[in-house]
């Protein structure tokens, strides 16, 4: 038996794209019309579909809202078809399935993860019985689809091993039809790799998202270029600069800062002279990934012009626009605008970026529950702190480093390892230079004594920066226990930072740092040696 497929859902695309997702999360299911799924579920049991009306209505005064009614009246329309497919009506299984699709884009919209999870769940049960078992290979297509939807379900709840099993499901699947001539599926394979790389960014591995990237780009490059196919430029564009990000933290500044040219260009051209406005975050993240770059090849200049277009083109959407989903990616700008005025020695406006990240994050932290910004706010606390420091307001830094000290250290416990401790180790350090400041000698040594305990055991990972931020750390705890009168043990932690930097390989970009630690090492041993 071959079974009907109609996929009336509006913008069924949506089923393999995290773009598309996303894009409809931000409509919140204003589409939505379960009534039509309850007419049609009347009708297959041999009921009056004029019965919806009243069962829509009853919702309505039991549940209240708008989409708990809707979800509502899914879960009815489920309940009616549910004993017609156990009794054998299996030409309404597909109608089950696209009513599934539907409710769980409705769950997606409202962000409620765990919901979408479970609608997918029961999608694939299906199509898995239907292709694998009873040989419906005609809905292989349907099936990679729905995996794709519950990768991108298993991602938003935090399962990022989950959601990479799923793309591969999806890939092998996609990847299967086109060799066998399904060319139309193509974009489904591009859509996949570039989100199964997106998921390897966020795992850190580098390499297996750029050859992803590279995969999609493969398809879309010959369709845009070639082939006209202007709706999928902005595809390509994102997929430029996702590649750049990647082979960015390979090590290639130079091809990042390329490929994100590559981007911008398509992006401002759909922008500026197709009139294409919805995708100026994207042409946002494109000028924020050439600037990571620029930064990182010493042209601070370029990098914060670019920084400041970004911030402007994000700044009038939150701001004008009322996309405040975009607020996250706003604060992020200031917070990397505020790192590179730090960079640049503009201590000034570093503490007053950050100030505006802090304004951005904090309550999207504490009133709206986002728990996953917390690292960005505790960063932007302690990046606060140390421009606060070196202006001076040796107080006000160590209220800022008490702030982040206490995200690091939950973060620290929640996630069940050291991932965090670089940055807790860092801002101790910098707390304890504070206090030391201000007096309190006993307590900037107890600090540092942290801060050096807390980096320790990362010391095994042979990272030369770090290495030399403890040796830097030591120094200073030197210097503070000579203001205590603890000579043999102040002299101790300086020599020992001078034998360290001395043989610490010079890491690329960061030997200037390095020898300029070591001459005040051996200034102020040789202060504290002729007295």
């Amino acid at each position: 038996m071959k079974l009907e497929i109609t996929i009336g859902m509006p913008g069924a695309e949506w089923f393999y794209s995290a773009t598309r997702i996303c894009e409809l999360k931000a409509e919140r299911a204003a589409w939505a019309n379960p009534k039509d799924w309850l007419q049609k579920a009347l009708r297959a049991a041999g009921r009056q579909p004029a019965e919806a009306e009243s069962i829509m209505a009853q919702l309505a005064e039991i549940l209240r809202g708008e989409i708990v009614v809707k979800l509502g009246a899914y879960e009815e329309a489920k309940r009616l078809y549910a004993p017609m497919i156990r009794d054998g009506r299996k030409d309404l299984e597909m109608d089950l399935v696209q009513l599934c699709e539907e409710k769980a884009l409705v769950h997606f919209t409202t962000g409620d993860a765990p919901g979408a999870d479970q609608e997918c769940a029961e999608v694939i049960a299906i199509l898995e019985r239907l292709v694998e078992q009873e040989g419906h290979l005609e809905l292989a297509d349907n099936l990679a689809k729905a995996y794709m939807s519950k990768s991108i379900a298993a991602r938003d709840l935090g399962d990022d091993k989950k959601a990479l099993a799923l793309c591969d499901k999806a890939i092998a699947i996609w990847d299967r039809l086109v060799k066998r001539g399904r060319g139309e599926l193509a974009i489904a394979l591009a859509q996949v790799c570039s989100n199964k790389a997106d998921l390897l960014i966020a795992l850190r591995d580098a390499r297996g998202a750029v050859a992803l990237f590279e995969r999609a780009i493969a398809i879309w490059e010959p369709l845009v270029r070639k082939g006209g196919r202007r709706e999928w430029a902005n595809h390509l564009a994102v997929a430029y600069a996702k590649k750049a990000e990647g082979i960015g933290g390979l090590g290639d500044n130079l091809g990042a800062v390329e490929l994100c040219d590559r981007a911008i260009a398509i992006q401002e051209s759909l922008v500026y002279r197709e009139g294409r406005p919805e995708l100026s975050p994207d042409q946002a993240n494109s000028y924020r990934g050439k600037a990571i770059g620029l930064h990182l090849l010493g042209k601070h200049e370029d990098a914060a012009a670019l920084l400041d277009k970004a911030i402007a083109i994000l700044k009038r959407l939150v701001d004008q626009e009322n996309r405040h989903e975009l607020s996250e990616k706003l604060a992020s700008a200031y917070s990397e605008k505020a790192s590179l005025l730090w960079v640049m020695g503009n201590d000034r406006d570093t503490a007053r970026m950050y100030d505006k990240a802090i304004a951005i994050l904090e309550p999207l932290v504490k009133r709206e529950g986002q728990q996953e910004l917390l690292s960005d706010l505790a960063t932007a606390y302690s990046g606060k702190a140390d421009a606060v420091h070196a202006l001076g307001y040796y107080r006000d830094a160590a209220m800022e480093c008490d702030k982040a000290i206490a995200i690091f250290e939950r973060l620290d416990d929640r996630d069940g390892h050291r991932k965090w401790s670089d940055k807790l180790a860092s801002t101790c350090s910098t707390k304890a230079e504070a206090v030391s400041l201000m007096g309190d000698f006993r307590g900037g040594v107890a600090l540092y004594d942290r801060a050096i305990d807390t980096w320790e055991p990362l010391l095994e990972q042979g990272d030369p920066s770090l290495i030399s931020n403890v040796a830097w750390t030591k120094a200073r705890r030197g210097q503070t226990l000579l203001a205590l009168g603890e000579k043999l043990k102040g002299l101790g932690d300086l020599r020992s930072a001078r034998d360290t930097l001395q043989g610490l390989a010079e890491p690329s970009g960061r030997a200037a740092d390095l020898q300029e630690r070591l001459a005040r090492v051996e200034e102020a041993l040789a202060r504290q040696l002729g007295q």
